[in-house]
């Protein structure tokens, strides 16, 4: 049986899924003034969530950080998504 293509993006889900998911389960973020932590420069969760992001995107060809302006997709200007 052959793996499928994105299964090497899918196996380094799981560091970065757990550390988040862990933060969460704790309560890390229930408050206003900790909302943003998962995105806080310089913090290692910061860059768990920037690695899952990224992955994610690798893995299902979804794009996570389009923004919406004006009711259409705001496209970046990043490296193009591995197929």
């Amino acid at each position: 049986m052959r793996p499928a293509a994105r299964s090497p993006e899918l196996f380094d889900l799981a560091q970065p899924t757990t550390a988040v998911l862990r933060a969460i389960e704790l309560g890390s973020f229930n408050t206003a003034a900790n909302a943003a932590t998962p995105y806080a420069a310089g913090t290692a969760l910061a860059g768990d969530m920037r690695d899952l992001i990224n992955l994610w995107q690798s893995a299902t060809g979804t794009r996570v950080k389009d923004r919406m302006i004006g009711g259409t997709i705001s496209i970046s200007k990043r490296r193009p998504l591995r197929r």
